[in-house]
């Protein structure tokens, strides 16, 4: 089914797109695994992990990650062009989270059980495209409804959907874990703040994988915006515009209640402080 999106290379014709990307992906994936390891090591002096740091990423350039990123862009574009995407289907942004998703989840490729374009094609590809068309159309993908009362039950859904906040949450760079709500408040104002923090969560929860990912990556690890870009082989500014993206994905997911309710809280003042 997915054979026609891995043609031939017209440079190198006697390596097919699919039989580069798994080379690259082999040899790129014990350099990904090591850099996670030492993001998560706690006992590594931060000068050391620094300089471990920039050496995996010579290590990942040198092995290939700008033709990775490369063919797997192509890849993405040709699915698109297959399908016949609609007009607000946000091709770049595919691309974007399809990378995204294929480096968090490379760890899970095993060459020994299947080729890299049978895994992408069956774990990466459709997963980030069903999830960006729902985002556009909920009922994408699904029966259609047949009677009035079900029609207007999908509207509704729609409209819910496609209701834009108008507060956006900002970035920070500490763990969500640690704004939490102050022991001397009262009672009520302790269960609000956890309340605000479990729905901020649960809204975290309904992002795409890719996203919530990178999202780790910024709150967890606490990795600067230009590592996270250096590492995956695109521009600051690039990651820049993604991370406003899925901040913007989220206040939808949130929802304009949710600056009612909780927008006084020390939870939402600490990410409105807070900076990546």
């Amino acid at each position: 089914m997915f054979n026609n999106l891995f043609p031939s290379q017209r440079s190198r014709p006697a390596e097919t797109t699919a039989e580069a990307l798994q080379q690259l992906a082999v040899v790129l994936q014990p350099v990904l695994r090591a850099r996670e390891q030492v993001l998560s090591d706690p006992a590594l002096p931060p000068s050391a992990k620094e300089q471990r740091l920039r050496q995996l990423a010579r290590e990942a350039r040198s092995g290939g990650l700008q033709d990775f990123n490369a063919l797997l862009e192509r890849v993405c574009r040709s699915y698109c062009r297959r399908y016949e995407t609609p007009a607000r289907f946000e091709v770049d942004d595919f691309v974007t989270e399809v990378i995204s998703l294929t480096y968090s989840q490379l760890a899970l490729f095993d060459p020994q059980v299947a080729r890299f374009s049978t895994w992408f094609s069956s774990c990466i590809l459709p997963r980030v495209y069903s999830d960006m068309q729902r985002r556009i159309n909920p009922s994408w993908g699904r029966p259609q409804p047949k009677t009035t009362q079900g029609n207007l039950a999908r509207q509704e859904v729609l409209n819910i959907v496609r209701n834009l906040s108008l507060d956006q949450p900002t970035e920070a760079n500490r763990p969500l874990g640690e704004v939490v709500a102050d022991r001397a408040a009262p009672v009520e104002t302790q269960l609000l703040e956890a309340q605000c923090q479990e729905y901020f969560l649960e809204a975290v929860g309904r992002l795409a994988e890719g996203e919530q990912w990178l999202l780790r990556r910024v709150y967890v690890l606490q990795e600067p915006q230009k590592d996270i870009a250096a590492s995956l082989g695109i521009t600051p500014a690039a990651i820049s515009i993604r991370f406003k993206k899925i901040y913007r994905r989220l206040a939808e997911l949130l929802g304009e209640s949710f600056d009612s309710e909780c927008g006084e809280t020390q939870f939402c003042e600490a990410l409105r402080r807070s900076e990546p």
